[in-house]
Parts: structure tokens; C-alpha cells; sequence
């Protein structure tokens, strides 16, 4: 007997203007939801690292949800606008929206969309390097000792 089931998927598009659009999805046993984030990007830190984004707007739907007062939860949304992602990104945004009063998938959502940010970045960044050893070689700098590929050079 089947009792739960879960997909989530994240998606990051450049916008221009040095803008760039997330947006993280889940269907699950109970819920269906998504969050669109977007971010205004600088250039010039550590890749692997939050900052170098503060969010423009945050938005949300629930078009499936345990009960209608979930939708409630999607106005702590607007509350992370202007929000620099840099630490304690996590700990800012989960005070800011879930909790007893707020909604921990949507909270998770926006998490999901700070992580589809970095990893757009290694794609971002690594572009302009056709080979796969020398890009290993650039980022290794940046996120050797976090990740395998990059510590074994």
C-alpha cells in the first residue's frame, strides 16, 4: 500500500537585465504548489556561496493544499522581497515563512529556488570554458572540499 509520493522540480531562466527567474515546484500526496522567484544577480563572489542575489519578488500558488487556510501562507511570500541571499539565507527565510503561523513547503520551495540560483551559476560561469578539465580546474578554487568531483583534480 502506497502512502506517500513526492516530485519537485526547479527551473532557472535569465530574464536580462542581470535578472534571473526560478521556479520550484511540488506534487505531492497532499499538495500542488509552486513559487517563482526572482532575483536581481551580482557578479563577482565565491561560487558555491549564497550571496550575490537579493530577491525582487517572491510569488506563490497552491492550486492543491491539505485545507483552504494553507492559502492563507502565500502573502509571507511577499516579505522576502529584498532579501540579499547571502547566510544565514536558510534560517532568514524559514523565520520568514514557515513556522507555526506559516507554511514549511513554501518555505522549502524558495530553498529549492536558492539552490537551482548556484547551480545556474556553475552553467553561467562555466560557458565560456569548453573543456570539462579546465572547468573542473576553475571551479575547483571555488567548491573543492564540498564536492567530489572538484576535490579529486
Amino acid at each position: 500500500m502506497n502512502l506517500y509520493n513526492s516530485f519537485r522540480y526547479c527551473s532557472v531562466q535569465e530574464l536580462g537585465e542581470d535578472r534571473w527567474e526560478a521556479v520550484s515546484a511540488i506534487n505531492d500526496s497532499f499538495h500542488e504548489m509552486k513559487v517563482r522567484t526572482v532575483v536581481h544577480r551580482e557578479e563577482g563572489y565565491k561560487l558555491g556561496e549564497t550571496g550575490g542575489y537579493r530577491i525582487i519578488t517572491v510569488e506563490g500558488e497552491m492550486l492543491r493544499c491539505p485545507h483552504d487556510l494553507c492559502r492563507d501562507t502565500l502573502g509571507l511570500l511577499e516579505g522576502l522581497a529584498g532579501m540579499e541571499l547571502a547566510p544565514p539565507v536558510r534560517k532568514k527565510i524559514m523565520e520568514k515563512v514557515a513556522g507555526s503561523l506559516g507554511c514549511r513547503q513554501l518555505a522549502d520551495l524558495v530553498l529549492e529556488a536558492v539552490r537551482g540560483f548556484i547551480q545556474a551559476e556553475f552553467n553561467k560561469r562555466g560557458q565560456h570554458i569548453p573543456s570539462p578539465v579546465e572547468r573542473r580546474w576553475e571551479f575547483q578554487k571555488d567548491v573543492g572540499g564540498s564536492c567530489y568531483m572538484y576535490s579529486k583534480l
